[in-house]
């Protein structure tokens, strides 16, 4: 079973770290993901005091770096970045060459991404409640674009789908920018997105945000209602993202990069970086992260069946 890490190390009683740590991050360089990781190594790397080498291991929808964090050596000096594909991908992909649950180890959640559901300026929906009366009385007309099947954009709006009664039709796109473009152009109804991605639209006047999918509003969009409290109940869905080790790791190992990693994000400058990458912090050490897992994998993986959705 996939293990969280315990808490209040003594760095001083501890021989380890000894040697540098590789940091295996599942995505290219220089995306919000990658950033975010690059900054919470290096304040690791000045905190344990040993070097911190951030590797891009991108493909398979994270499948090859995870692939790598999971068969790597248990002894502490291979961690790697995670998101919801870890949960998803064991939905989506009838086989994965490691065990999600038994494979890798939870040293801390860092921080998650609220999406935002929104539309072209010039449609005339102004709120969630005239979307979903809109799309009642133009069942299957109405579109929604995503970056891709099984992406967290598509299960967002599936689960939508599911708790508003309505039939939107789902367009995949290969990527966020012919997405976002379309959306502009007004070729497609709506979409969603997490802050970062879409902020400039949304300022320039270009998309309407009508709610966000967290169960707290955003402090960039203080005005945006929750689709909780714009009358869809039962509804909370966010991106998030975490560091891992491969499993078997020793519990003092692993609490000392628990203890280490929570203590950088509670620093001004980390809340800091990832709140300028578009995501709010959220901590939870290493248990609290295995049960948040849990709980998205008991969530995710029955609709992502229920649905018939597999990767592409």
């Amino acid at each position: 079973m996939l293990s969280g890490a315990s808490s209040a190390p003594s760095y001083a009683q501890s021989p380890y770290p000894g040697k540098p740590i590789r940091w295996i991050v599942p995505y290219a360089a220089g995306g919000p993901t990658d950033l975010a990781s690059r900054a919470l190594a290096l304040r690791l790397s000045q905190t344990l005091g040993q070097p911190v080498a951030v590797e891009n291991r991108a493909g398979g929808g994270t499948t090859v770096g995870l692939n790598l964090l999971a068969k790597a050596p248990a002894d502490g000096y291979t961690i790697g970045t995670v998101d919801n594909a870890l949960v998803f991908n064991a939905g989506l992909q009838a086989r994965l060459p490691y065990d999600p649950e038994r494979d890798l180890t939870a040293l801390m959640q860092y921080g998650i991404l609220p999406f935002i559901v929104m539309v072209n300026s010039a449609q005339s929906i102004n709120t969630i409640a005239e979307l979903i009366a809109l799309a009642r009385q133009r069942p299957g007309q109405l579109t929604y674009g995503t970056p891709g099947i099984g992406s967290p954009h598509h299960l967002y709006m599936e689960l939508f789908k599911l708790r508003t009664g309505t039939d939107i039709v789902h367009v995949p796109y290969k990527g966020g920018a012919p997405l976002v473009q379309d959306l502009v152009a007004g070729r497609i109804t709506l979409s969603t997105s997490n802050w970062g991605l879409v902020s400039a639209q949304i300022r320039a006047g270009h998309l309407r945000p009508l709610a966000v999918t967290s169960l707290a509003r955003l402090p960039a969009l203080p005005d945006v209602p929750t689709l909780a409290e714009s009358g869809v109940s039962d509804f909370s869905a966010f991106a998030w993202q975490g560091v891992m080790a491969p499993s078997g790791l020793a519990p003092e190992i692993a609490s000392t990069l628990s203890a280490a990693l929570v203590q950088i994000m509670d620093t001004p400058e980390l809340k800091k970086t990832c709140t300028d990458l578009g995501m709010t912090p959220s901590v939870l050490d290493g248990p609290a992260f295995t049960r948040f897992i849990a709980a998205e994998r008991s969530k995710w993986i029955p609709l992502i069946h229920s649905l018939g959705i597999t990767a592409e």
